[in-house]
């Protein structure tokens, strides 16, 4: 039994033995290996260079070659010696070329098809770019012009509406506030007034006749920033009471030296600032315009 056992050890460690001279050897095909790698990267890097080499010899030996058969009458003596290095040049970077092995000489031309993408590629990259910055540079300028044109249309109006409300409201002041927001183009509005002797208040805190009013002065403001010979305002004045129609009438007389206005209203007083009146009624079922000159209708009253 005792010698079985040391039969058994002695193999064990033979096995071991062998199995850690594998490894070594492993190691030293893997070290070698990736030296005979390196090797043939340098060598395939120099592939280049060297068909450049054997290009250039050709050529000599076939300048030379040309040169005899051309002028042979007066070449007496051959360089043999010249001919036999340019041979033995050939040849060995021939053989150099055999020792890389086959190279991918179609590589050449998809590396100019690649390259000829990239710059293509790249140029593209450039215009668009190009074209990124010029957007760039348009948006921020016609973001400038929107703020200044903004800002001028707002101090306008604000200050128009100032005015109207003064007068609807017989000596009351009244304000446009942009709310505070990140982009004043997308700022809110809130509007206030304050009559004589009280304080400040919002639009909500009104009546609808006086909400009615401040409407009239906010419209009338827009207006007067770019005014247009022709207006059409339809039933405006619907909340208005008796009141209150006077002042949106006397606003309208006022203002009709210098627009047309074609105003839709149920409001009697509101029809006496009108030069002319075109009813519609139903006869027999059918809306009919009956045209009034107010005017002449005066005269023939008087």
């Amino acid at each position: 039994l005792k010698k079985e056992t040391d039969e058994l050890f002695e193999n064990l460690r033979y096995r071991k033995t062998g199995k850690e001279e594998k490894l070594k050897e492993m190691e030293d095909l893997e070290n070698r290996m990736g030296k005979l790698k390196e090797e043939a990267e340098n060598l395939r890097e120099y592939l280049h260079h060297i068909d450049l080499s054997l290009q250039e010899s050709e050529m000599k030996l076939s300048n030379i070659l040309k040169e005899l058969e051309e002028e042979p009458q007066e070449v007496e003596e051959v360089d043999q010696v010249t001919l036999e290095n340019i041979e033995k040049e050939i040849k060995d970077l021939e053989n150099r070329i055999k020792y890389l092995g086959p190279v991918d000489l179609e590589a050449v031309d998809e590396y100019k098809k690649v390259e000829e993408e990239y710059e293509n590629l790249l140029k593209q990259k450039e215009d668009l770019e190009e074209a990124k910055k010029k957007l760039l540079e348009i948006i921020e300028k016609t973001d400038r012009e929107a703020r200044s044109i903004f800002m001028d249309v707002y101090q306008k109006v604000n200050e128009n509406f100032g005015r109207f409300v003064s007068l609807l409201f017989f000596g009351a002041e009244g304000e446009i506030r942009i709310l505070p927001s990140e982009d004043i183009l997308e700022a809110g509005f809130e509007i206030s007034i304050r009559k004589p002797g009280r304080k400040a208040q919002k639009l909500q805190l009104l009546s609808g006749g006086e909400k009615a009013l401040i409407g009239i002065a906010f419209l009338f403001a827009l207006l007067q920033v770019k005014p247009s010979p022709f207006y059409v305002l339809d039933e405006v004045d619907a909340p208005l009471d008796d009141f209150n129609a006077e002042r949106y009438k006397k606003l309208l007389k006022e203002y009709s030296k210098k627009s047309q206005f074609l105003i839709i209203t149920h409001n009697k007083i509101v029809m006496e600032v009108a030069d002319m009146l075109h009813g519609v009624t139903l006869v027999d079922g059918i809306s009919t315009v009956i045209p009034v000159e107010l005017e002449k209708m005066m005269e023939v009253k008087t």
